[in-house]
């Protein structure tokens, strides 16, 4: 059984307890073992939970929609700092940043909403006809029936 040096523990484990280190680095395993990487992990996050918070934030806009924090700020500027759709200066009550819209075949960034209007356009599956039959009810207008 092939075994590696915990860089914390210095202990000698399973390879298979050593995270891989993922595409960019196939092949590859992290120096600190699964168990001592979660320790560290929560130590980290106790004691600097802004600075964590700040990175996730940071990591998830690049992966999941290819911008910066600063781009973000860029988009939210164009906006007026408000929602694109309610023009509401609140995100939402449990959230601190407005979230990012963007069509789910394309990937492409539309703007960003509060909670309530990103919900919502997701509830009607960016079906803009069913949205402008949900306006004709609202309306009072059923012609379409």
């Amino acid at each position: 059984m092939e075994t590696r040096l915990c860089s914390a523990c210095k202990e000698q484990k399973p390879i298979q307890v050593f995270a891989t280190m993922g595409a960019k680095r196939a092949g590859y395993r992290n120096s600190i073992c699964t168990p001592c990487r979660t320790i560290s992990n929560r130590r980290r996050r106790e004691a600097e939970p802004d600075l964590v918070t700040k990175l996730r934030r940071r990591s998830r806009l690049k992966t999941q929609y290819g911008i910066s924090v600063e781009q973000y700020g860029e988009i939210l500027a164009s906006q007026g700092n408000v929602c694109a759709i309610c023009t509401s200066k609140e995100p939402g009550s449990r959230v601190k940043h407005f979230p990012i819209d963007h069509c789910h075949t394309t990937g492409v960034i539309r703007g960003l909403l509060c909670t309530k209007c990103n919900r919502g356009l997701g509830l009607f599956n960016d079906n803009t006809d069913r949205m402008e039959r949900a306006v004709k009810y609202l309306k009072g207008d059923l012609s379409w029936l």
